[in-house]
């Protein structure tokens, strides 16, 4: 379902809902790339790993500047759909040992799908070239105007890494970003008062200003 958001007055932006009913998309899909012979395995592969990028297709490229798809924390073939019908990705992080852990498992799945699919495509012009514009950290606990020291060093370890990433930080505050999905209001978007909430607002405004000029817009 797709739609305005709540409660606001945004002309220019619409939201398609994720729904409880596309639990078993994914197996579904899984069971779609099966073939009876080595052509229409890798046909069933491309067409499989396509569903989104068609979708997408369908779009008339004057109506949308830029389609942001929020994918879960899995590499299944949701996920892979997304990477597929994307241009850039961005990877979003918490400052622990887990999270940055996987961002070198992250990046080595992405390169083998964009060679597997590429591998099954026919026609050139249709190959992935799928581009990272930057790791975000996200959920980040504050410190005056600092972070906390083992945050600090999880920082200093990616900024010595092959990521780049943002300069822009997002917080850890329940009370902004929990209510966002009952209300139905993106956070940015919210009236509200008070120091906190502003800083968080500016966070926002701050990364969405590094994204633009990441991408070009």
């Amino acid at each position: 379902m797709s739609g305005k958001p709540k409660k606001i007055n945004q002309d220019n932006l619409n939201i398609i809902c994720s729904h409880i009913g596309l639990i078993n998309t994914d197996l579904e899909l899984a069971m779609r790339i099966s073939g009876s012979t080595n052509r229409q395995q890798k046909s069933n592969f491309v067409n499989v790993h396509n569903i989104l990028k068609k979708g997408l297709e369908d779009i008339k490229e004057d109506n949308y500047d830029i389609v942001l798809i929020d994918c879960p924390p899995s590499f299944n073939i949701s996920t892979r759909n997304a990477l597929v019908a994307s241009d850039y990705y961005i990877v979003p992080i918490k400052l622990d040992y887990l999270s940055t852990l996987g961002l070198d498992e992250l990046d080595r799945h992405i390169k083998e799908l964009e060679s597997d699919y590429n591998s099954n495509v026919d026609e050139c012009e249709r190959y992935m070239n799928l581009q990272l514009i930057g790791v975000i950290c996200n959920m980040v606990s504050r410190k005056g105007n600092g972070l906390i020291g083992e945050e600090q060093n999880y920082i200093n370890n990616l900024n010595r890494s092959n990521f780049l990433t943002f300069k822009s930080m997002i917080r850890e505050n329940k009370t902004s970003h929990a209510s966002a999905p009952k209300d139905g209001i993106p956070v940015i978007m919210k009236k509200a008062s008070g120091l906190t909430y502003k800083g968080v607002k500016k966070e926002l405004e701050n990364l969405v200003d590094e994204f633009i000029e990441r991408v070009g817009l």
